[in-house]
C-alpha cells in the first residue's frame, strides 16, 4: 500500500517557478522534490520547533530550500503553496486563510491529509468559496488543490484563528490573564487533565523559593499558578510549539520562555528544577500512547535537584505511575476515583 508521502508525490508539479512555501510539512523527500522542480525558493514553516531543528539541520546548505523561524508566511506573492492538514479544526481553517493570503493571484495550494482528522472537514467549507479540484480520497487520506480564489473570499473570521487572543481564567481566589489560539492543545478551555492539577495540587507540599519548570507549558496557565503558589526564583515555561511559546511570552513577557524538546533539549544553562510539573500528551493522533511518558520520566532525574519533585497528571488508563516508579523510589498517587490521576515522585538521592 503507497504511503501518503507516495501520495503526495503523485501531485507535485514537475515545474514551478517564483517562489513556493510549505506549511505542516516535515518529510525532508517531499521538500527535496518541491526544490527541484525550478522554484526560485522553497520556504519552509512549521509550528514544532525540534521539526525545524531538524529540517534546518537537513537544508542547512541547500541553495534553494530556506527553513524559517516562524509558523506561517510573512509574505506575499507565493507561487505554489502545500499545506499538510494539522489535527485542529480550527487551526486548520485558520492556517487555511493565511496560505491563501499569502499566495499570487493565480497561486495554487495544494492539501493534503487525514480525511477523519480534519482534512474533509476542511475541504466542506473551501469548496463554499473557491474552486476545488479533489485528487484522492480515500479512508486514510486525501489530497486536493485550491486554486481560482482572491484572499478577500476568505470569510472574516478565519483571518482571527491564527491570531493569540486573550482569555481570563479565575483559578482559585485571583485572575489570570493568558493569550491563546488554535493550534495549542485546549486552547479555548481548560482540559480536565489540567483542570484535576489545580484541583489537587495543593493537596501537594510545595517547596517554596526554589526554581521550577512548567514542561509542556501551552498558553502557561499552570506556570503562572505554580509561581503564585510556590513563589520560586525563577519560573521556566517549556514546550515544542512555537505558538505556545508565542502566547506564553505574551502571558508573562518577564519570563523564561523556551522552545525545546523536553526529552532532548538543552537546559545546561539553568540550574538543576526543585518542582518539574507536567500534564502530558496521552494521544497521538487520537491514539493512546505511552511513548513520551517512557522517555520524560527519566530525563527529569537528569533536571531535577537531589529532593525534588516530579508532579505529573496522568489518564489511569495508562499506567503513567508505573513508568515513573522505574525511575523514583518514593512516588505518591492522588486519585478521585474518576479517569485522572496525579503522581508525585520524589527524587530523595
Amino acid at each position: 500500500m503507497p504511503s501518503f508521502k507516495e501520495h503526495f508525490l503523485r501531485h507535485l508539479p514537475a515545474e514551478l517557478s517564483g517562489r513556493v512555501f510549505t506549511i505542516h510539512l516535515n518529510d525532508s523527500d517531499l521538500i527535496t522534490t518541491l526544490a527541484q522542480t525550478g522554484a526560485e525558493a522553497v520556504d519552509v514553516f512549521h509550528p514544532d520547533a525540534v521539526v525545524l531543528a531538524h529540517l534546518r539541520n537537513t537544508f542547512a546548505d541547500h541553495p534553494v530550500v530556506r527553513v524559517l523561524d516562524s509558523v506561517f508566511p510573512q509574505e506575499a506573492g507565493y507561487s505554489f503553496g502545500v499545506l499538510q492538514i494539522p489535527v485542529s479544526p480550527s487551526f486548520a481553517m485558520g492556517t487555511a486563510a493565511v496560505c491563501l493570503q499569502r499566495l499570487a493571484p493565480d497561486g495554487r495550494l495544494l492539501i493534503g491529509g487525514n480525511p477523519r482528522l480534519g482534512g474533509l472537514s476542511l475541504l466542506r467549507k473551501l469548496a463554499v468559496f473557491s474552486a476545488v479540484e479533489v485528487f484522492e480520497e480515500t479512508w486514510d487520506h486525501i489530497i486536493y488543490q485550491i486554486v481560482e480564489i482572491s484572499s478577500a473570499d476568505v470569510p472574516e473570521e478565519w483571518h482571527q484563528f491564527w491570531q493569540p487572543q486573550p482569555r481570563t481564567y479565575h483559578v482559585y481566589d485571583r485572575l489570570y490573564q493568558v493569550y491563546t489560539q488554535p493550534g495549542i492543545f485546549s486552547w479555548h478551555k481548560i482540559d480536565p487533565g489540567p483542570q484535576y492539577f489545580l484541583d489537587h495540587i495543593r493537596e501537594v507540599s510545595l517547596p517554596q523559593g526554589g526554581t521550577i519548570m512548567d514542561a509542556g507549558c501551552g498558553y502557561g496557565l499552570l506556570g503562572m499558578v505554580m509561581r503564585d503558589l510556590c513563589q520560586p526564583r525563577r519560573t521556566v515555561w517549556v514546550d515544542k510549539n512555537l505558538m505556545a511559546v508565542r502566547c506564553t511570552q505574551l502571558g508573562v513577557p518577564e519570563g523564561i520562555v523556551l522552545a525545546e524538546d523536553l526529552v532532548s533539549g538543552d537546559f545546561s544553562s539553568y540550574e538543576p528544577f526543585d518542582v518539574i510539573f507536567c500534564v502530558p500528551p496521552y494521544y497521538d493522533a487520537y491514539t493512546e500512547s505511552t511513548d513520551f511518558m517512557a522517555a520524560f520520566a527519566p530525563r527529569t532525574r537528569q533536571l531535577l535537584t537531589s529532593g525534588g519533585l516530579l508532579i505529573i497528571v496522568a489518564n489511569t488508563v495508562l499506567k503513567f505511575h508505573d513508568l515513573i516508579k522505574q525511575h523514583y523510589d518514593d512516588v505518591l498517587n492522588i486519585k478521585d476515583g474518576g479517569f485522572f490521576e496525579m503522581v508525585v515522585a520524589h527524587r530523595d538521592d
